[in-house]
């Protein structure tokens, strides 16, 4: 009963040691049959994945395309209840972005404009209806 409390601290240090860890790894100790050889679902899973074609989604993208804009709003948190301070301080981020651009704004004021479902549903709305140039 007692060897096993004297000999926990020592297994323990040992078994917490990074160098004994990727010995043990090489050695094929402790090793799970599916770190041996990947599954064939996750394969697939990769082959498919490969061949998606896929392209960074920056911020004009979360303004204007539909789908990155839905995904943006998906992951916000829910809005707190704004003092009408904030509130005016988000209405004039608008404006700005509508008179001057996204790249007027500073990374801070993006910051705080993509944190605003509302802001960031009405810009959207507002790209929508005004013509391209």
């Amino acid at each position: 009963m007692i060897s096993g409390v004297l000999l926990s601290i020592p297994l323990s240090m040992l078994s917490s040691s990074v160098h004994l860890g990727q010995l043990a790894r090489n050695l094929g100790l402790f090793v799970t049959p599916e770190e041996r050889q990947r599954p064939e679902v996750l394969l697939e899973f990769d082959k498919a994945m490969a061949e998606i074609p896929s392209q960074p989604v920056d911020a004009a993208d979360a303004l204007r395309n539909p789908g990155a804009q839905a995904l943006h709003l998906a992951l916000l948190p829910p809005e707190e209840i704004l003092s009408r301070r904030q509130q005016n301080y988000a209405q004039g981020l608008m404006y700005k972005t509508m008179e001057e651009g996204l790249a007027a704004l500073s990374v801070a004021e993006q910051r705080e404009l993509f944190s605003r479902a509302h802001s960031l549903r009405e810009l959207h709305d507002w790209i929508w209806s005004v013509p391209e140039k």
